[in-house]
């Protein structure tokens, strides 16, 4: 990375990403669905599992009154 941050492990983890993203040649729809069927299939707990109630109150939480 050509810039220092103050959050280096995020940066990594872009990184990563984003090389993975590069390097699988999957959409990116397509590599989050391969992601999370690989969650699913290997018994990871619930809350690491996105679900759309808890995304849909946190989008409402999210939202200016």
């Amino acid at each position: 990375m050509s810039t220092a941050s103050a959050i280096p492990v995020l940066d990594t983890l872009a990184a990563m990403i984003i090389d993975s993203l590069e390097r699988c040649g999957l959409s990116p729809d397509t590599l989050i669905l391969t992601r999370l069927a690989a969650l699913a299939a290997s018994d990871a707990p619930p809350r690491l599992l996105p679900h759309p109630r808890r995304r849909a109150r946190k989008a409402a939480r999210a939202r200016p009154i």
